[in-house]
């Protein structure tokens, strides 16, 4: 998340997390930062951390600053108490969080009177399903409609809170966090991404008797096969499953279709 200080003719936005660093999701950070808000320089929070897995630090910022020109700065623990923005700007800040309507009061408050906040929020539950990656006409119909099923599932489960929401969710949300003048768009992302194995293996990786419970905050994510466990599919079946995939996908560049909500609001 970055907050935006518009006072004097540049512009210094401090933040605590920044968005994935690959390719397709800098270019929408881009869009924000640069396009719609005209940044010219860039204040970062001390616990900064750029890239995905915050593996990035000042430097990175700094080289992503001279190929796109806008300036860095550092802004340390002690400086950021009291400072209030003319904007606040995030991607994902929602995504993955239980309590969104708390996160949302705070943003409110760090907002200047008549400050403006913009989010570029993808929708998880409009992610690309991996059902549809793969040919699947070679199996038992009742076999293939339990994947296309224990997949459609996870994306269904109300009390997972990285699923359960919606755009139309989040804008309500924000509004009864006191955000007026709401405008949210949303739009289809494609991108290209190549599938490693290790990213298959973590799909068919799990207790194949998966246990009915939903991750909270922090906790590791239900796996595929567990799903697919779910809906009655054999251990045997999941081994001709992992195959399958490992044979379609593995070091294939894909196309990946993703659903990224834009808001705007004061």
């Amino acid at each position: 998340m970055w907050g935006t200080d518009m006072s004097d003719e540049h512009e210094a936005i401090p933040y605590g997390r920044v968005p994935g660093t690959d390719r397709v999701e800098r270019d929408v950070d881009v869009e924000i930062l640069i396009g719609r808000l005209h940044m010219q320089h860039l204040v970062i929070g001390h616990d900064h951390g750029f890239g995905r897995g915050r593996s990035g630090d000042v430097e990175t910022l700094r080289d992503v600053g001279r190929e796109l020109g806008f300036g860095v700065t550092v802004v340390e623990a002690s400086q950021t108490d009291t400072l209030l923005y003319d904007v606040v700007i995030g991607r994902n800040v929602f995504t993955r969080l239980v309590d969104k309507l708390t996160a949302a009061q705070t943003i409110k408050g760090l907002l200047r009177p008549g400050g403006r906040l913009a989010l570029a929020e993808i929708v998880p539950r409009h992610t690309q399903r991996l059902h549809r990656l793969v040919d699947l006409s070679g199996l038992d119909e009742i076999l293939a409609g339990r994947v296309v099923a224990a997949e459609e599932a996870i994306y269904a489960n109300p009390d997972d809170p990285m699923v359960n929401w919606e755009a139309v969710d989040l804008q309500r949300m924000l509004a009864e966090a006191g955000f007026e003048n709401l405008d949210i768009k949303t739009e289809t992302s494609t991108s290209e991404r190549r599938i490693g194995l290790e990213q298959i293996q973590r799909w068919f990786t799990g207790e194949t008797t998966a246990p009915h419970s939903t991750p909270s905050a922090g906790q590791a994510r239900i796996t595929l096969a567990q799903h697919l466990a779910r809906q009655g599919v054999t251990p045997a079946e999941l081994t001709n499953l992992k195959c399958i995939f490992e044979q379609q996908l593995r070091e294939q560049v894909v196309s990946w279709h993703s659903t990224i909500a834009y808001v705007v609001a004061c």
